[in-house]
């Protein structure tokens, strides 16, 4: 009984990291899990820019990727990013598209800061316009939603969904 209490007091330690890192997330899980991210696209679509993106002052079209980082094939977060390709170096926009390197690790080397919007546990129904990309887990789940800024643009918006139960196995 005690090494399970144990477990969930440490595990509340990791998530709580997690939500609050202000650097790369693929680089803390990497650190965490002692393994190498890999991703995987789900989907990388363009779509209208919603009303609730204006403040962006993004372009009419703008992109939404969907992808999942696993650790030794096990499934850590589940991602969405929307960006401009407008906004974006045509560099970053190849790599994108190639769909084999997390997004942390194509900006390592660019100069941005991140801004938090959300952090903490959250109903995935509640995010019901991405349900369909968030069936099959666990009603709720540690969230992290923010911006990628650059000169003052927002150039990607990311909400990161993080498997606890998965993130438990590297414990």
């Amino acid at each position: 009984m005690k090494k399970s209490t144990n477990c969930k007091k440490v595990m509340a330690k990791i998530i709580n990291m997690i939500l609050e890192n202000t650097g790369s997330t693929t680089q803390m899980l990497e650190a965490f899990t002692n393994s190498k991210i890999t991703v995987e696209v789900k989907s990388q679509e363009s779509f209208y820019t919603p009303l609730e993106f204006d403040e962006f002052e993004w372009d009419e079209l703008i992109i939404k990727r969907e992808t999942v980082l696993f650790a030794n094939e096990i499934a850590l977060s589940k991602n969405i990013v929307f960006y401009d390709p407008k906004l974006i170096s045509q560099i970053i926009i190849d790599k994108l598209d190639g769909g084999d390197i997390p997004l942390g690790k194509l900006l390592k080397d660019i100069d941005y800061r991140r801004e938090i919007l959300f952090k903490d546990y959250c109903m995935l129904h509640e995010m019901n316009k991405y349900q369909v990309f968030f069936d099959n887990m666990k009603e709720v789940q540690p969230v992290k939603k923010y911006k990628i800024i650059k000169n003052n643009k927002c150039l990607f918006l990311l909400y990161e969904v993080f498997i606890e139960e998965n993130l438990l196995t590297f414990l």
